[in-house]
């Protein structure tokens, strides 16, 4: 695993201090972050570092295991993967490789201040989920007690309702919520400057300081959505919100960060109005502003729960006759394309019987409200033209 750069490593500090703090309480924990914002490559970090070097602060024999949800299929996967990483022989049958691990672990706990860290990555949206599996890790934490932690990582606001049942469940272990922090405007100044010294690039391309404040304004503080913007050349970041949701790789970030938020979050982040779940994500201040200009902007203009729904960015929203016209308009762009080259793409040979004026408004309102950067300008009495 690549070291973190020394900013990097002062920014996810807090994290480390909230998690080590906590299970030195005898709490497990849940750590809550957006999408991209770190929190999977921090409990990476923690658990694949030398069995577990921070951990080694609280107790003089520690192990961490990490099972990461990309690995999980079937319940035996979740197993199988904390069999290899304690290296234990594999078995097809689940209950037999699950009381393997029971007796590794027992056998270890009989070593005075043995504690085992088993971080879960993103459990509640595992495909393996099921009674059985919560079962399993209930017993490893009934046994064991105090002398097992486990440490759960998951997105904020995703709709886990399919995963009630096993959430309340695991409301037993007491735990502690930590909300993975977003950057402020000093770790934004940081990420930027340690990506362009691992890029190899020099610190003095930024032009001014107002180049950072302008990032940390679009991002608001979103490691992510901060990452992305800093591949745009500096004209691009000026241009503001407007000029870089034209941008699809931008629209690809804003949909990844949002992906997997209830509608009903979205919906209080466009109207402005404050959840402490949103503030405490970083999203919005305390009087329920959104921090990014680029979320604030998209969630105004776009038809964001139909490009979630879809996974589509705006042109793919489009119809086939919707996109025909939209590319007749966008390839003579500065020219006025006259209603009757439309009622021709439209239509085709039958465009004569079947034109219709209301049903080019119509089309061209539809292009507009799908892809609301696009600025296309009626020409009265002529036709349109793609600005």
């Amino acid at each position: 695993m690549n070291q973190l750069l020394p900013a990097t490593k002062e920014y996810f500090k807090k994290v480390y201090e909230s998690i080590i703090g906590s299970v030195k309480k005898n709490r497990d924990v849940h750590l809550i972050g957006l999408r991209e914002s770190g929190k999977t490559y921090v409990m990476k970090m923690l658990a694949l570092s030398k069995q577990g070097v921070s951990f080694r602060k609280l107790y003089p024999r520690v192990e961490v295991f990490f099972i990461d949800q990309d690995l999980v299929g079937e319940e035996e996967f979740v197993w199988l993967q904390l069999a290899k990483q304690m290296d234990i022989e594999s078995s097809e049958n689940i209950s037999v490789l699950f009381h393997k691990i029971l007796s590794y672990v027992d056998d270890k706990t009989r070593n005075k201040g043995y504690t085992l860290v088993l971080i879960l990555n993103q459990l509640l949206t595992w495909r393996s989920l099921s009674s059985d599996l919560i079962d399993k890790l209930l017993k490893i934490k009934t046994i064991f007690s105090e002398k097992v932690k486990f440490v759960i990582i998951s997105n904020a606001f995703e709709d886990y309702s399919s995963s009630q049942d096993y959430l309340d469940t695991l409301s037993i272990l007491n735990f502690k919520r930590i909300w993975f922090p977003i950057l402020s405007l000093e770790d934004t100044k940081k990420q930027i400057a340690e990506n362009r010294v691992k890029a190899g690039k020099s610190i003095k391309e930024i032009e001014s300081e107002s180049y950072f404040e302008i990032i940390f304004r679009l991002s608001g503080g979103i490691p992510g959505i901060t990452k992305k913007l800093m591949s745009v050349p500096l004209k691009g970041i000026e241009g503001g919100p407007e000029d870089l949701l034209k941008n699809k790789s931008i629209i690809q970030q804003l949909l990844f960060t949002l992906k997997g938020i209830d509608f009903k979050y979205l919906d209080l982040l466009k109207k402005g109005k404050y959840s402490e779940e949103l503030y405490k994500s970083g999203l919005t201040d305390r009087k329920g502003r959104i921090k990014s200009s680029l979320i604030m902007n998209f969630l105004e203009n776009f038809d964001y729960k139909t490009m979630l729904r879809q996974k589509a960015i705006p042109e793919q929203l489009l119809s086939v006759q919707e996109k025909k016209v939209y590319d007749l308009l966008k390839k003579n762009k500065g020219e006025t394309v006259a209603r009757e080259e439309i009622a021709q793409v439209m239509w085709g040979e039958e465009y004569t019987q079947k034109y219709s004026d209301w049903a080019i408004d119509s089309l061209i309102k539809r292009i507009r409200q799908k892809i609301p950067t696009v600025k296309i300008v009626t020409q009265k009495g002529k036709g349109y033209v793609f600005k």
